[in-house]
């Protein structure tokens, strides 16, 4: 696996080149930007914070995308309009084989190239470790105050499986590896909705999964990775056509839970080999074919019947279970597995089926 290294140079140019595609009224927000710092740097105390190390912007300050967060630059931008040197945090970094690179601060580094400046202040250490900056960057974002999305901690454990073998048995990173090896299997792009909706940025497969934490969540579930394979596998078939190819999350994590719930009570091996098929063919037959919207209007449902906070998992698994027992054959005796006494698409207090209006369209009383 090869390291994307960037240097800060770059990173720059590349914000001014996306900045003006992404943000609204881009130069004039810099420009303004700019002639409030020089007015602010008419005060002589307006310097940067001293008693660190000030390391100039050249080609030795780098980042590592293999670690690191993409560059929001909208959120560059904001830091140049409220910018003010005498509060600018230090940037952290990793000093490796002469450059510096650096595992918080990316878009504080950018904006003081933006702005002007010949150099970033910075604290830094040397170490042997090889996947430093990755192991520094998930403590920091994992447990601080701006913690970083999955998407970015996920990266960065991958990048701990590749650069350094002795990582591999840290379960975190065997579990990363483990996941991205399932999406790239069944041929689904683990990305963000920012990142599919950015033609060069996006994964080369049709469809994406993009809630990360179920990705992880689906493995801790199952423990077993030969069910997640039949799931998606089954959710492309029958659900891979919705928005940017998305496969939906309140599917996947319905469909987890019912294997979960077998699991728990000892019951796996009542479970039909086609199981993942037989639940998806009836949710299509009940409920449709978008899977996004059914999850979105599945909320409201779930309101409407049972007045309590969403559950994702249990209300995505409920539903499946009555969508099959509704359009079920006699001569059918499998019970998919659900939570006990509880209900979707049933009124609590009737006993009846009671339909939303939001839901209307997904359920087919003509079955």
């Amino acid at each position: 696996m090869t390291d994307k290294v960037k240097t800060l140079n770059q990173v720059a140019e590349e914000f001014y080149k996306d900045g003006e595609d992404e943000v609204a009224n881009f130069k004039t927000r810099l420009a303004t930007a700019r002639d409030r710092l020089k007015d602010l740097q008419k005060d002589p105390e307006m310097i940067l914070p001293q008693g660190i190390s000030l390391v100039e912007i050249n080609d030795d300050l780098c980042f590592n995308y293999s670690v690191q967060r993409d560059l929001r630059p909208s959120h560059v931008v904001r830091i140049c309009e409220k910018f003010d040197p005498r509060v600018v945090r230090p940037a952290s970094a990793v000093k490796r084989d002469g450059k510096y690179y650096l595992f918080d601060g990316q878009h504080t580094s950018v904006a003081l190239s933006v702005m002007g400046y010949a150099a970033v202040p910075m604290t830094y250490v040397e170490t042997k470790a090889k996947a430093f900056d990755a192991i520094a960057f998930e403590i920091l974002n994992d447990t601080g105050i701006l913690r970083a999305g999955t998407e970015e901690i996920h990266r960065g454990l991958l990048h701990r499986w590749h650069t350094d073998e002795n990582d591999r048995q840290n379960p975190k990173v065997k579990t990363a590896y483990t996941v991205d090896t399932l999406f790239k299997k069944v041929g689904i792009d683990l990305e963000p909705v920012r990142i599919r909706k950015s033609p060069n940025k996006k994964g080369p497969n049709k469809n994406f999964f993009s809630h990360f934490d179920y990705a992880y969540k689906g493995l801790e579930f199952t423990n077993n990775v030969d069910v997640l394979e039949q799931i998606l596998l089954g959710l492309k078939e029958h659900y891979g056509d919705d928005e940017y190819g998305k496969i939906d999350n309140g599917m996947f994590i319905g469909l987890v839970k019912m294997y979960a719930l077998a699991r728990e009570d000892g019951a796996i091996k009542y479970l039909p080999n086609d199981w993942v098929g037989r639940i998806l063919e009836a949710m299509v037959k009940v409920c449709g074919r978008n899977g996004e919207l059914i999850h979105k209007n599945a909320r409201k449902q779930w309101q409407h019947t049972r007045g309590t906070s969403w559950d994702a998992p249990v209300a995505m698994v409920s539903l499946m279970r009555e969508a099959y027992q509704y359009q079920q054959a006699e001569d059918d005796m499998w019970n998919p597995p659900h939570e006990t006494k509880v209900s979707i698409m049933t009124n609590q207090r009737t006993g009846h089926l009671d339909v939303a209006s939001e839901f209307k369209p997904f359920w087919n009383t003509n079955v």
